[in-house]
This record gives C-alpha cells, structure tokens and sequence, in this order.
C-alpha cells in the first residue's frame, strides 16, 4: 500500500465523520422538536390532545369590597375566552371575559379570603390548565380598616346640645361629617374640617332633637389600596361612659359598683371633689349638675397651701377641664366653689369662685 492511497483514504474518512456530524445534529433537532410539541399535547386511548395555551404571571390586589385580578395571555391563536372564578368555602362564581382581557375587578365581596383561578377557553369550551392565586378582600370587617380613625373620641348630649370630643385629624382623611335634625325639624349637617377636628373639643351650635340619629360619615383611603374607603355612617348612641378614675370617686363617695346609675346622672346637681382625677369630662355625662366644689374636704397645711407637686390635688388634662367648665357654665350656669388652691391648672374665670 502507497502512501498516496493511504491520503485518499484518511479524506474519505474525514467527509464521513463531517457527513456523520451532521446528520447527529440533525436528529438531535428533530428529537427537541418533538419534545416541544409535546408539552402541548398529550395523547390519550382515542388519539391526540391539544392543550391550549395557558395564562401566566398572576397577581390579585385588594381593594374596597373587591380583588383586582392581573395576568399575561397566552399568544395561543385558538384562544376565544378567559374564564376567571372566585371561590370562598362553599361559594363558587366564574366570569367569562373577552380574548386578550388582561385585568378584571371582582366586585362586591364580602370579608375572607378567596381563591382565584383563571384559564383558557377555545370555542369548543375545551380549557388550558389554570394558574390559581389567593386574596382577601378591605372590607369594614378587615383589620385594617377597623383601625382608620374613628375621628370623633367621645360624645356627650347635654339636653339639646351635642358636644364633641376629637382625636385630632389624619391625613389619610378625605371627608368627615355629621348629619342631625335640628330642634325646629330641619335636616342639619356638621363638616369635620381638619380645623374643627384638631380643636379636639366642639360644642355644636345648633340645639338638636336627640330622639333622632346622628350620625357620622367618613371617607378616605389606606397604604395599599388604590380605592377610596367608604364607610356605612356610624350612630353616636345615647349612652354614658365614664372614665375608671371618676367611677372609683364616686364608688368611694357614693358606693357606685360597678356602674354609675342613670338616674342619679341625670339629676345630680351638685358634686364634690376632693382628690387629683384625669379630667372634668365625665362632668359632661351629668346634664343637670349647677355646681361643683373642688378640694373642700381635703385640708392642707398653711406651710403646705402652695406645694403644687405633692399636697394639692390636681386635673391633669387642664385644657379639656376648662372647656368642660366653660360649657356647663353656658348651658346650664354651672358655678365652681375651689378651696385650698386645688387644682391650680384651672383657668380663672368669673363662675370659679377661691376658697379657703
């Protein structure tokens, strides 16, 4: 054997295995095509199924009484309807919507948590496989929601009048206001402005007729919810409510456990107090009371008269304390008898009157 034979072999050998190469390469494509084809379609004892298309990258937000629900659509060309459902235990509803729908709002939920499917749907109402996501729902019933400023702290009817006491504004705010009838019949309405509320005490102008509801409307939002939140307007009910630091004075003055009763609030006309309490407010609860004598029963000694910090007694919450004063002098000429310079945060005025 020559050499140049042995060079015409070795060529022959290379095209073979470049010839080889390519049809591996070949078959190697022809096998991913199958496999891609495959994960559309599946087959079963009477021939081939095709699955359609389905919709990916779920994502649900809350909103007021609602879920708003985003996806991306399959380019899928069989595709003729999105199909979403909404389930909470053993309620079911389903919606379908046009081809090429990329957001829908599930309106009028009720408080809890929902699971959301969406798929696929040809025109023989064959689907695609279905991509699943939770939500729940702000509804007056969430946490959240129950935690937006409620605006109004307390409230007191004094005969025909309506005083007010706030929690200062928010921000998150949008609207606030009360609606009564006035003593004549007439519809009566109260704008919380951010002024008015950051008084934090109002006595309303207007003589109202308490037999009929009053009641506070708020609307506003919170971080994470694009809606505005519209509450169901809230009724200032008719009832007393005394703070635990009066209730044990008058326990101790009168024996009063553990409720303060209603008929002796509402014709008490006078009232003593002696030792130091967080504010006058609850004085507010006592429609009829004309006259209040602070520190009578509690001497102190001359060297003593003048100790702020440990003999005299004191209300705390001065500025509320004089409002209180101030107002049950208006409405019913309340006059204050103080002895003993007790409660020296008092501001003078011509209805208090220095004793001792």
């Amino acid at each position: 054997m020559n050499w140049k034979f042995i060079q015409i072999k070795s060529k022959e050998l290379l095209k073979m295995r470049k010839y080889l190469g390519i049809i591996v390469a070949l078959l190697t494509l022809v096998s991913c095509g199958e496999n891609l084809e495959d994960t559309y379609k599946d087959y079963a004892g009477e021939g081939e199924i095709r699955y359609l298309g389905k919709c990916s990258d779920l994502s649900v937000k809350p909103g007021w009484n609602r879920l708003i629900v985003n996806w991306t659509n399959s380019v899928d060309p069989v595709i003729d309807k999105i199909k979403i459902t909404w389930t909470k235990e053993d309620m079911v509803k389903e919606q379908l919507l046009e081809k090429g729908t990329s957001e829908f709002s599930i309106p009028d939920l009720e408080d809890g948590n929902y699971e959301i499917t969406i798929c696929s749907v040809d025109k023989e109402g064959n689907t695609s496989l279905t991509n699943t996501v939770y939500g729940r729902p702000y509804t007056e019933a969430h946490e959240t929601i129950q935690t937006f400023t409620r605006i109004v702290s307390r409230h007191f009817f004094m005969k025909d009048r309506l005083i007010l006491f706030f929690l200062g504004w928010e921000d998150n705010v949008e609207e606030a206001y009360l609606t009564y009838t006035k003593k004549n019949g007439s519809a009566g309405r109260l704008d919380l402005t951010k002024d008015i509320v950051n008084r934090l005490y109002y006595l309303l102008p207007d003589a109202i007729d308490t037999s009929k509801p009053i009641e506070l409307y708020r609307t506003g939002y919170i971080v994470g919810c694009e809606d505005k939140i519209i509450f169901s307007p809230t009724a200032l009910e008719k009832s007393r409510l005394f703070n635990a630091d009066f209730k044990q004075e008058m326990k101790r003055q009168f024996g009063f456990d553990p409720d303060i009763p209603d008929n002796w609030a509402e014709s008490v006309e006078e009232l003593y107090l002696d030792w130091s309490i967080g504010s006058f407010a609850d004085l507010l609860n006592l429609p009829n009371l004309k006259k209040l004598v602070l520190g009578k029963h509690r001497y102190i000694l001359d060297e003593l008269v003048n100790d702020t910090q440990v003999a005299q007694s004191k209300v705390f919450e001065t500025a509320i304390s004089n409002f209180v004063l101030e107002t049950l002098h208006e409405l019913n000429g309340l006059t204050v008898e103080r002895y003993n310079k007790h409660y020296p945060g008092l501001t003078e005025a011509p209805y208090i009157e220095n004793k001792g």
